[in-house]
């Protein structure tokens, strides 16, 4: 079996442990089988049941600063030397403390270091995943009842956009110049 399909069939088994888990015996083992053969496979799957608990943990949690700070530092690597100033600073931006001096530090910071500005991006990442996970209105189902209301606001079928257009024309004009019932 080629490389690439293997690849292919490790990222299917992977999906469907993700989003149903595995019961099959005979899939388990095909998975096991493929991270033993692929210890690029094993460390995705790690990250991958790793970022899966946190989300769990986030939608159990109702303390997000503790869960935060939990994320933070599962993330982090003890190992790593971080300057501090770049560690407050994102800290700033991600909870929105942030004034225009630090941002303007950060992007300084990011602008001279490619590592730096990818673990922003990382980071920023995550919080927004995580936001999606946690917050139920940046859900999958609101987003696409959102777009679906959206694209049959635009069709010819739908005279909605043409009332706003036609009462905003009348906003201005007097009482006696505007029809009484304009929808």
């Amino acid at each position: 079996m080629g490389k690439e399909t293997h690849s292919n069939q490790f990222d299917e088994i992977l999906a469907d442990l993700l989003n149903h888990g595995l019961a099959d015996e005979e899939q388990r083992g095909k998975l096991e089988r493929l991270c033993a053969e692929s210890p690029e496979n094993a460390r995705k799957l790690a990250e991958e049941l790793e970022f899966s608990e946190l989300i769990r943990q986030a939608l159990l949690t109702h303390d997000f600063a503790e869960f935060e700070g939990d994320v933070r530092h599962r993330m982090s690597d003890a190992d790593a030397e971080s300057d501090p100033d770049f560690d407050e600073l994102k800290h700033r931006l991600r909870t929105g403390t942030a004034r225009q001096p630090d941002l303007n530090g950060l992007a300084r910071i990011v602008a001279e270091d490619d590592e730096r500005a990818a673990e922003l991006r990382r980071d920023l990442h995550f919080d927004d995943l995580f936001e999606q996970a946690a917050v139920p209105s940046r859900a999958e189902e609101p987003f696409v009842e959102s777009l679906a209301t959206r694209m049959w606001a635009q069709t010819e079928e739908d005279h909605f956009v043409q009332d706003i257009a036609r009462q905003l024309k009348l906003v201005g004009k007097t009482e006696d110049e505007a029809p009484e019932n304009v929808v």
